[in-house]
């Protein structure tokens, strides 16, 4: 931190005084501890209540970053802070004013595919959307991988999720000292963290913490508990499945390698999708798939945004050599292990043949074209759709958005080209992922202002845009965000069709 850099006012809130400092005229505290270090003892299981402290905390750099797996993410958005057990469970507070104003508060969980990346990212700072909408932006780390959610049945089971869950009673608790409103709190996330969000509306423990929510690019809801994972990782250590007092006891390091061997060795294997560490269905912290509870109403006055990017799956794919020769058997291949997970295989043939039907004359039919499709929609935007359509019978309050801005690095709307757009981070050494800077700016003023009107009031429409209607069934109006914004009616609707069954038995 600069010494120049002016700090704040002491900050007084129920566990001890607070001080940040001042940048941009935000005033920005960042590294606060929101729970104990959950190491020793504590370690796998949930968040324990920090013990106030008495002198003042000094809060002015990003706390250490959980223990995780490989960044599949590329090293895009800035590097990490060291990875550490002890002091991860930390979050991030950007505010226009420490007053009683009581701005609406905007609550970001990264994503990561549940095993890496966290809140200190360059990408994550947010300053501008809390200098653009006068509201209060905070942003967490949480346990992630093997030390947040390794499944053993009655020891330990979504202590990522539970940390997530403490982190918004925090700020619920606290976030008026920081001059936001406790009762005006929006959830939002993207890929993991937009799969945390959809879980998080439908958690007990959760309930009456938020009341909007912002899911961006949410992927598949594959909630059954993850008992293979846990015997392989037990195994590699030599331990029984639910010897959790000798696994408290071991290095993290041990721990963290012993993890991402496995990960490492499951690449490529349709049965990890992410590796397999991920919330689950425990009967504890989470009673039921997601779709399910937004059916029964479990979510009936939390308002939703939600939405995908057009190209998802290239992400992963372009630069992955087993897809740079893709042909047409390997297409089937491919495609029949996606849809083996969910005992759709059968229908693979039907698939491939339907996706190049639909699209011959108007979109690439190539292999590799039509194996991204299918997994964009698979993964992606059928279950944001689905989402959508299981709270649409309790709240009408839900937009809906597809995002088609061409990274030039990978020829698409790829998975995360939407979190520059979100904080408004544009530096030179992101330019060959999102292009040309200046034009990105405008779409991504357009897109905060949207978001920002949503946690504020629950409306995205500003004068910027055309008029955003709800998403309802009968016409599925979506907006496209890029280089133009625009209304459409069911975009690619023949093939949301052909997804009609898939995830009805949740």
């Amino acid at each position: 931190m600069s010494e120049i850099m002016k700090k704040t006012q002491k900050i007084e809130t129920e566990i001890g005084k607070i001080q940040g400092y001042i940048n941009k005229d935000i005033k920005i505290f960042k590294g606060i501890p929101y729970a104990e270090p959950p190491i020793n003892q504590l370690r796998f299981d949930p968040p324990c209540e920090k013990e106030p402290w008495n002198n003042v905390f000094v809060a002015n750099k990003f706390g250490p970053s959980s223990f995780q797996g490989p960044d599949v993410g590329r090293g895009l958005f800035g590097q990490l802070t060291e990875q550490q057990e002890d002091n991860c469970l930390t979050l991030n507070i950007w505010t226009p004013e420490t007053d009683d104003k009581k701005r609406p508060v905007m609550f970001w969980i990264h994503g990561g595919g549940f095993i890496y990346s966290g809140s200190s990212k360059a990408i994550y700072d947010g300053t501008l959307l809390a200098s653009k909408g006068n509201v209060v932006v905070v942003t967490i780390n949480y346990r992630l991988g093997i030390f947040g959610f390794l499944h053993i049945p009655n020891n330990t089971s979504n202590v990522g999720m539970l940390d997530q869950v403490a982190a918004i009673k925090w700020v619920k608790n606290n976030i008026e000292a920081f001059g936001g409103d406790p009762d005006n709190i929006t959830i939002f996330g993207e890929s993991a963290g937009a799969y945390s969000v959809i879980t998080l509306m439908t958690m007990p423990s959760a309930k009456g913490l938020f009341h909007r929510a912002i899911a961006q690019s949410p992927y598949i809801f594959e909630l059954e508990p993850t008992i293979k994972t846990t015997k392989n990782v037990m195994s590699r250590l030599n331990l029984e499945f639910d010897d959790i007092d000798v696994l408290k006891k071991l290095p993290a390091k041990k721990l963290n390698r012993i993890q991402n061997e496995y990960i490492s060795d499951m690449a490529g294997n349709p049965e990890s999708f992410y590796s397999n560490f991920r919330p689950c269905i425990d009967n504890e912290s989470i009673l039921q798939h997601p779709f399910r509870a937004l059916k029964e109403g479990k979510a009936k006055d939390i308002d939703l945004l939600i939405g995908t990017n057009q190209d998802e799956a290239t992400f992963f794919t372009r630069f992955d050599p087993v897809f740079e020769k893709l042909n047409k058997e390997g297409l089937k291949t491919q495609i029949r292990m996606e849809l083996d997970r969910l005992s759709f295989g059968f229908k693979t043939d039907f698939f491939i043949e339907q996706y190049k039907m639909i699209r011959k004359g108007k979109m690439p039919i190539d292999p590799i074209d039509i194996y991204n499709a299918i997994y964009t929609d698979l993964y992606y935007r059928i279950p944001a759709i689905k989402t959508a359509e299981s709270n649409s019978t309790h709240n009408s309050n839900i937009y809906f958005y597809l995002l088609d801005w061409c990274s030039p690095m990978f020829k698409s709307a790829c998975h995360s080209i939407d979190l520059p757009f979100t904080f408004g981070y544009f530096t030179s050494d992101i330019q060959d992922f999102i292009g040309e800077i200046q034009a990105a700016k405008i779409v991504s003023n357009k897109m905060m202002n949207a978001w920002i009107n949503f946690a504020s009031f629950g409306d995205v429409n500003h004068n910027s845009i055309p008029e955003w209607p709800r998403y309802e069934l009968k016409n599925r109006s979506t907006i496209t965000i890029g280089p133009e914004f625009n209304v459409v009616e069911d975009p690619f609707g023949k093939e949301r069709a052909l997804w009609e069954d898939l995830y009805n038995d949740y």
